[in-house]
């Protein structure tokens, strides 16, 4: 048994060398040493996803070709403005990769082609560098983490077609100060605004449905944020935003109670917020008010 386990490791070994000495094999180096190490861990090798034909790579890009589209998995070029090409050996360029423009790549802005339907999980993860994304009507699904820790951008629009911000989607963009989000968002995943200490400008449409738990963490300079009645409210959701902060909902509502019981000042208008007598917080005659007996008045 040791005989076989020596000689499979052996010929494991042999097709790295030769991969690297002939540059040219189907098989990237990651690839072999992936299974070489899960060989001797006693693990299985991963097989690969369905479609899936080689990793090959190019001057600009690694990238993963499938029977009908291509995955970009790395930058490799040396501009700092990023135009992504429609096609790669006669396929379309279909997802943006996880780590595809990781930590080491120096670029400033990325401009997507119309074929990219998915930014899949830590596309974009910490890319200190990158200020904009340029992302085409195409892109439905962004992945958990896909710009975490992209602490030069500064403003994004969202595609219509994207309903879900995952976990930690924009966690510690540090200079975003304007989000524009499709008004077909349902939910915000976990700590998915964290740390944006510069967010002044979000808002959501009518069709939102649950907000993650310390989603909005930290966000010092978000003034105010409008919710649907019906969304649920993780816990911390706001933990850490400015002291002025507050959130505008229904009376009474799913989200209003929710926001209560937090001492998160709520109110049916931002004039009216008004926070839970537990945490404090008078309104302007210098009596706590409990919400559910606000009154609405009409201005003159």
């Amino acid at each position: 048994m040791f005989a076989i386990r020596r000689k499979t490791v052996g010929l494991l070994a042999g097709v790295l060398a030769l991969c690297v000495l002939l540059g040219g094999c189907s098989l990237s180096v990651e690839s072999v040493m992936k299974d070489l190490k899960a060989y001797i861990n006693g693990e299985e090798p991963s097989e690969p996803p369905e479609g899936f034909v080689e990793s090959k790579e190019n001057d600009a890009y690694s990238y993963d070709v499938y029977d009908d589209h291509i995955v970009l998995t790395g930058y490799k070029g040396e501009s700092v403005a990023v135009t992504v090409p429609e096609q790669i050996d006669g396929l379309p360029v279909t997802v943006v990769g996880g780590l595809a423009f990781y930590y080491g790549a120096a670029v400033e802005s990325v401009s997507l082609p119309s074929t990219v339907t998915e930014l899949a999980e830590n596309a974009f993860y910490y890319c200190r560098s990158l200020k904009s994304v340029s992302l085409p009507d195409s892109v439905v699904t962004l992945g958990d983490k896909c710009f975490s820790w992209c602490s030069s951008l500064t403003v994004l629009t969202l595609p219509s077609g994207v309903t879900a911000i995952p976990d930690y989607c924009f966690n510690e963009c540090a200079s975003l100060e304007t989000l524009n989000l499709p008004g077909g968002v349902v939910s915000v995943g976990v700590r998915a605004f964290s740390g944006c200490k510069r967010l002044a400008k979000v808002s959501f449409g009518k069709s939102l449905t649950s907000v993650g738990a310390l989603a909005f963490r930290d966000c010092e300079s978000l003034p105010v944020l409008t919710l649907p009645g019906e969304c649920t409210v993780g816990q911390g959701a706001f933990t850490g935003c400015a002291d002025a902060f507050g959130v505008v909902t229904e009376r009474n509502s799913v989200c209003w109670q929710a926001l209560w019981d937090m001492g998160v000042p709520v109110g049916t208008s931002e004039t009216a917020l008004t926070k839970n007598p537990a945490f404090g917080l008078p309104d302007e005659s210098g009596a706590s008010t409990d919400p559910s007996t606000e009154t609405t008045t009409t201005e003159e």
